[in-house]
C-alpha cells in the first residue's frame, strides 16, 4: 500500500513543517556534492548506482516528521519547539556522516521515536526516573528524548570487529556518549540479568541475527529487561518472491513474558511488545 504524504492543513502545521525544512536545507546541498561525486566514481568504475531523487526523498521524510509531530499532539504529547531545530554541527562533521541522508534531519529523528515512545511506552512520559536500555542507539533519538525527561538512559551498540568506527559517530560525539559494545553475534550479551525497567530494539536485531535465530535472541534481549521490551523488526524481503517477511518467531514460546504484535506508527515496520507477566501491557 503506498503511503499518501501528509499535508499542513492549519497554520500552525505549517510553521513547523517550514521549521523542518529548514533543517532539511541546511545539509541538502552537501549531501547533493556528495552523491554527485558518488556518481562520478561509479561512472569511472563502469558501476551504475542507483538512481536517488535526493530533494524528493528528503521532503517525503520531512513530511513523515510533520505527521508524527501531529500524532503526538493527537495523543496528548506536547513537542518543545527546539526539537524542530537542526542539529548544531559543521557541515565538515555531516561530510564525513555515512548515514543515510534522511538522519541529517533532527526533527524526523527525534519526533519519529518520540511517537513510537507514546504509542509502545506511554509510561516514559509519566514515570520518574525509569532506567532505559537502548541497543543500537543509532542517531541518539531515545538518548535525547529519555536524558531530557529524567530517566538513566544506557546504550549499547553491536561491535563490528572489521569497522573502527560507526556511521552514526558524529551523532555519539555531539550527544558526548559511549555506548558500551557488544558481540552481537554472540551470547549472551554482556550486560546484567534485570537492570532495566525498559530495554529498546528498533530496527537492529536483524544485524545480530538470521530469522531462525530470532527467538533466542529475542529470549536473551528480555533477560535484560524488569518489565518490558520493545522490538521493531526490518522487513526482510524474500529473494525468490520479492514479498516482504515479518520473520517475528513463535513468542507463544517464551515463558513468563506476555506479548503483542503489532505495528510502528511511523514506518509500519513489525512490531512486538513483550511484557512480564506479572505486568500489564500498556
Amino acid at each position: 500500500m503506498k503511503r499518501q504524504a501528509y499535508i499542513a492543513k492549519t497554520q500552525e502545521e505549517r510553521a513547523v513543517l517550514r521549521e523542518i525544512l529548514r533543517c532539511r536545507d541546511i545539509h541538502s546541498q552537501i549531501i547533493s556534492e556528495r552523491m554527485t561525486r558518488m556518481r562520478e566514481r561509479f561512472e569511472r568504475t563502469g558501476k551504475q548506482p542507483k538512481t536517488v531523487w535526493l530533494d524528493t526523498a528528503l521532503g517525503i521524510f520531512s513530511q513523515r516528521a510533520l505527521e508524527a509531530w501531529v500524532r503526538l499532539q493527537d495523543l496528548g504529547v506536547i513537542s518543545k519547539p527546539d526539537e524542530l531545530g537542526p542539529y548544531p554541527m559543521s557541515a565538515s562533521v555531516f561530510e564525513r556522516c555515512l548515514t543515510p541522508p534522511k538522519y541529517r534531519i533532527r526533527p524526523y529523528n527525534l519526533l519519529r521515536e518520540k511517537l513510537r515512545l507514546a504509542t509502545f511506552a506511554p509510561e516514559v512520559f509519566d514515570k520518574p526516573s525509569l532506567k532505559v536500555l537502548d541497543l543500537s542507539p543509532g542517531t541518539c533519538a531515545n538518548h535525547e528524548i529519555l536524558s531530557a525527561r529524567g530517566h538513566s538512559v544506557t546504550l549499547a551498540d553491536y561491535w563490528d570487529r572489521n569497522s573502527q568506527t560507526t556511521s552514526f559517530q558524529p551523532f555519539w560525539t555531539h550527544y558526548n556518549v559511549h555506548p558500551l559494545y557488544f558481540d552481537g553475534r554472540v551470547l549472551p550479551i554482556p550486560l546484567p540479568t534485570a537492570e532495566h525497567d525498559l530495554v529498546l530494539c528498533h530496527q537492529a536485531i536483524n544485524f545480530y541475527a538470521n530469522p531462525p535465530q530470532y527467538l533466542e535472541y529475542i529470549r536473551e534481549i528480555c533477560r535484560l529487561a524488569k518489565t518490558k521490551v520493545i522490538i521493531i523488526f526490518n522487513a526482510s524481503e524474500d529473494q525468490e518472491t520479492g514479498q516482504r517477511n515479518q520473520d517475528i518467531p513463535d513468542l507463544s514460546l517464551l515463558n513468563g513474558w506476555n506479548h503483542q504484535i503489532t505495528r510502528c506508527p511511523e514506518t509500519y515496520l513489525p512490531t512486538v511488545i513483550l511484557e512480564k507477566c506479572e505486568y500489564q501491557l500498556t
